[in-house]
């Protein structure tokens, strides 16, 4: 009877998946995204509506109501440039822009428009979610219609009245969490908490002295596509026989055997 020993490498994980997301490629080097996104936009601080400005240029005088700015959402863009320095960790510059309307207590319309420069890094980049972290800088510019009272001397009596605009710029930091989810190897959905601190330091061509604060949150979401890098497939190795064993040996430390007795034949053959 002829007996040929049959080695089997048994683990109580024999059918578990892999430790990586079976099928997903992760991208490599320097590439660069693009895409739509949306925001939740509000400047707080001290554009709560107790505010008034008063400032003055050459023989111009200027003043006016700091409204209360409500929270909006704004369509926007997102570009930007990714790298992989370290293993499973990227490095990335994002600049973002948005616009929006938003509704003071008077019902007037303002158009606040923000730009974000961020550095981020981001973690567990050869999983399909990727969370991140950024700091970064934040310019703001916002219009309220005819919200500026102009005076301007037609004799040492007289003064001739006109309203304009009232045109606000400023700047600020940026701190804040991100997460990255590829549902294709190109293509993500990225959503941002990003916490705001600045100032207003400009009406128009007068400098506003003390500056107005900003301090709001927003939160920001992308469908971005990436271009460029290179893909590296993170699928797990074929389970070939050898490689079987030892993954086997290395969970548990033992290898069964099993004798194949399913043939005979004449003893010695």
């Amino acid at each position: 009877m002829m007996r040929r020993k049959l080695l089997l490498a048994m683990t109580a994980t024999a059918f578990a998946m892999p430790v990586r997301a079976s099928g997903f490629q992760k991208l490599d080097g320097v590439r660069i995204f693009v895409g739509p996104s949306a925001g939740v936009l509000s400047l707080g601080g001290d554009f709560d509506g107790t505010h008034e400005l008063v400032g003055q240029t050459g023989n111009t005088i200027e003043f006016a109501d700091v409204d209360q700015i409500k929270t909006a959402v704004g369509p926007g863009f997102s570009v930007g440039t990714r790298f992989s320095p370290f293993r499973n960790v990227d490095l990335g510059l994002d600049i973002d822009g948005y616009w929006s309307h938003h509704s003071t207590p008077l019902d007037v319309k303002d158009d606040l428009r923000t730009f974000d420069f961020n550095l981020r890094t981001f973690f567990c980049t050869h999983h399909r979610v990727q969370p991140s972290l950024l700091i970064g800088l934040a310019v703001y510019d916002f219009t309220e219609p005819n919200a500026d009272a102009v005076y301007e001397p037609v004799d040492q009596y007289d003064y001739a009245f006109f309203q304009k605009d009232a045109h606000f710029t400023g700047s600020g930091l940026n701190v804040g969490v991100g997460l990255s989810w590829f549902i294709l190897t190109r293509l993500s959905i990225d959503a941002t908490f990003i916490w705001r601190e600045g100032s207003i330091r400009r009406l128009n061509d007068v400098k506003i002295d003390p500056p107005l604060s900003v301090s709001a949150p927003t939160g920001q979401i992308a469908l971005l596509y990436h271009f460029g890098g290179r893909v590296r497939s993170l699928k797990a190795a074929a389970q070939t026989p050898a490689n079987a064993q030892a993954n086997a040996e290395d969970f548990t430390g033992k290898t069964l055997l099993f004798e194949d007795r399913s043939r005979v034949g004449p003893a010695g053959s």
